[in-house]
């Protein structure tokens, strides 16, 4: 197989974020929850405005982080990889994630 290149963009809420970085930092590193909004507010928080929002225009797919449209992302991003190496030929999927052979 061949090279792919596919930049994807993984679009999260702020909130559901810093959650998930709270609940990481807090259980997995030990940090304090003082710690970690302090490093969110002064750091993450910036330097994702900054350098990663604005990565998101130059992404091929771009994926909402809800449960409900991780199936149709998922469902996509392996119609295309199949569709650029050459296993199948199919229409992306329709708004339910369903792919159409042609």
């Amino acid at each position: 197989v061949r090279e792919i290149d596919l930049k994807v963009y993984v679009d999260c809420e702020a909130d559901l974020r810093l959650i998930r970085r709270l609940a990481r930092d807090c259980s997995e590193r030990g940090r304090t929850f003082d710690d970690v909004i302090d490093q969110y507010q002064k750091t993450v928080r910036p330097m994702h405005d900054e350098y990663v929002e604005s990565s998101k225009r130059q992404a091929d797919l771009i994926v909402y982080s809800r449960a409900h449209s991780l199936d149709i992302a998922v469902k996509t991003l392996t119609n295309h990889l199949m569709v650029e190496a050459g296993l199948v030929v199919c229409k992306p999927p329709d708004d339910d994630g369903d792919s159409q052979k042609s």
